[in-house]
């Protein structure tokens, strides 16, 4: 081949090569990021499944770890208008249907104080919060409320829906139980410890802390068992695999202060409401409260 041949085939070989490579679609497995540097895919996307929980604690068997944006959202699936309550001192209720950004006026039971007008704890379940204290309210939409029969003279500090009931552990060893929020009845008595949270896993568990540190369970909110002792902290949540204290728990969930939906996080901290869309990273004060708050729920309301 003399030397002309040679650079027309040169030529051509690197001709054909040059096609090939335009004609290649990018690798599926290859993150797509937008200018800002952010991949498009949705933060309460799960995360991956071959990755393994690392943790200690109390585990909940045949449960896989949930998003961390999904983990505690109250009737997965349905839909309705994206609305949060935050409840507190003087019995307080106030609520946003935009995502936390402005929130209705105050309603108020009472007289402010460690008194039968606080409430301590709000959930959200069968298309109703509830929230609870000495004294038991409900509303649909989170602006009308009713009041409702406290089964015993003893407060409630914590509040959970599950598989279609609600349950609360509270003072003195009181719980109690709802199918519909509405009429309540007396749990098991659980010896005479406070418990102050309640913690459910996505299985349906329930644990409550009292405030020596046990830890009471129960599958139904209707009969409790001591589970295990000598924990260091009244407040228990599910931490990812499992039930850990508050203290011990490095992921953002849902708990009592904290909830999540609408892929934002809010959370209360005494006389104000922060908020965060980064799952996180950072918060914004988006309230500022003149009644100490205690809790806050997250709800579709229809």
């Amino acid at each position: 081949m003399n030397g002309s041949s040679r650079v027309l085939a040169l030529v051509l070989l690197l001709t054909g090569c040059i096609a090939q490579v335009g004609d290649l679609e990018p690798d599926a497995s290859t993150p797509v990021f937008d200018d800002a540097g952010t991949s498009p895919v949705d933060a309460g996307q799960a995360a991956d499944a071959g990755e393994p929980p690392v943790d200690s604690g109390v585990a909940d068997a045949g449960t896989s770890m949930p998003d961390a944006g999904t983990m505690m959202t109250p009737d997965a699936g349905s839909t309705g208008t994206p609305t949060f309550v935050i409840v507190g001192y003087e019995g307080v209720r106030r609520h946003s249907t935009d995502l936390g950004l402005t929130w209705s006026a105050p309603q108020k039971l009472g007289a402010d104080g460690d008194n039968e007008f606080l409430l301590r704890a709000v959930t959200y379940g069968n298309g109703l919060f509830v929230a609870v204290g000495w004294k038991i309210v409900t509303s649909p939409d989170g602006l009308t409320w009713t009041e409702r029969t406290n089964a015993q003279n003893q407060w409630l500090g914590g509040v959970a829906h599950h598989a279609g009931l609600f349950s609360a552990v509270g003072g003195y060893g009181y719980s109690a139980w709802s199918n519909d929020g509405v009429a309540w009845t007396a749990s098991t008595f659980r010896n005479a410890e406070a418990a102050r949270t309640l913690a459910l896993s996505p299985s349906g568990a329930l644990m409550a802390a009292t405030d020596p540190g046990t830890w009471w369970s129960s599958s139904d909110g209707k009969t409790w068992v001591v589970d295990s002792m000598g924990h260091g902290s009244s407040e228990i949540v599910w931490c990812g695999t499992q039930f850990k204290t508050a203290s011990s728990c490095s992921t953002l969930v849902d708990k009592g202060d904290v909830a999540h939906g609408g892929g934002v996080w809010l959370r209360v901290n005494w006389m104000s409401v922060e908020r965060s869309t980064d799952d996180g990273a950072h918060w914004a004060t988006v309230l500022n409260s003149s009644s100490g708050l205690t809790g806050v729920a997250f709800g579709l309301v229809p």
